[in-house]
């Protein structure tokens, strides 16, 4: 979306998808329909968190399950995207307050 709240002009054609939202499901969607040779738009109403000045109290860490390297195994990206993690050897839960 245009920082005046406009969608952008897309060139949409007999194999063109339109996906809203760029989180995990739609991201990975779009890789797998551009595999099957469409043509994706991915559109995302938030701003990118990394450009933010303020994050307000939201993290972008994420935990990558084996769930999820099989994904990115299946659309041919695992490889680049185990290059810029960091292993986790494992995870707490902390309530409130603890």
């Amino acid at each position: 979306m245009a920082s005046d709240g406009a969608l952008p002009a897309l060139e949409l054609g007999e194999k063109s998808v339109v996906i809203s939202g760029a989180g995990l499901a739609g991201s990975l969607l779009a890789c797998y329909l551009r595999q099957k040779g469409l043509k994706v738009h991915v559109l995302e109403r938030r701003s990118d968190p990394r450009h933010e000045a303020v994050y307000a109290g939201r993290s972008i860490n994420l935990a990558l399950s084996e769930r999820g390297i099989n994904a990115l195994r299946d659309v041919g990206i695992l490889e680049d995207i185990l290059k810029i993690t960091i292993p986790m050897y494992g995870r707490a839960v902390h309530l409130p307050g603890s």
